[in-house]
């Protein structure tokens, strides 16, 4: 890779927002906390750290269609880990069918849009749903109790050319 300085800058920026190291961290404090507290907490917690690093690091650089179930698999390490950390939040998947693809790092993404603005910004309990859509075609990421317009529905094929995305006027189930 010949990057000049500035172009290495700007590379390594991305790549360190995309590896989310600051979550990261936070989650090695908590699996210190616990690792007197509570070891099986703690063991559970590096397993899950271990799954989020490794499809993180796969998919950093480069988004790309995955199966669903690989996406699930890293989704739910992350979201295990913001429950071990935070007694204020609850996930809940529902899932009929763990076929299709979907984007890497969608509902991680979904996940973690939610945490922040439910949990840590506006210091609220929230339950966090992750369902798919009876018709293969959709993941959908909402917070019980909230208004609609912050359900995230993601696309579950590449029949788009990659968009991964919906209009507003998509509604899930």
């Amino acid at each position: 890779m010949n990057l000049r300085n500035n172009e290495k800058r700007v590379f390594y920026k991305e790549a360190y927002e995309k590896l989310r190291l600051h979550f990261v961290y936070n989650s090695m404090n908590a699996v210190k906390y616990y690792i007197r507290k509570n070891p099986e907490t703690a063991a559970s917690m590096i397993d899950n750290l271990a799954v989020f690093l490794r499809g993180n690091v796969e998919n950093a650089l480069e988004e790309k269609w995955i199966a669903l179930s690989e996406e699930l698999k890293f989704a739910r390490a992350y979201a295990e880990l913001e429950c071990a950390g935070n007694r204020r939040l609850k996930v809940e998947w529902l899932f009929a069918s763990k076929e299709g693809t979907v984007l890497s790092g969608s509902i991680y993404r979904s996940i973690e849009k939610m945490v922040k603005k439910y949990v840590y910004e506006n210091g609220e309990e929230c339950t966090i749903w992750i369902m798919d859509e009876e018709d293969g075609s959709a993941v959908c990421v909402w917070v019980e109790g909230k208004e609609e317009k912050d359900l995230i529905p993601i696309r579950m094929s590449a029949e788009d050319g990659g968009e991964g995305s919906f209009n507003e006027d998509y509604h899930c189930r």
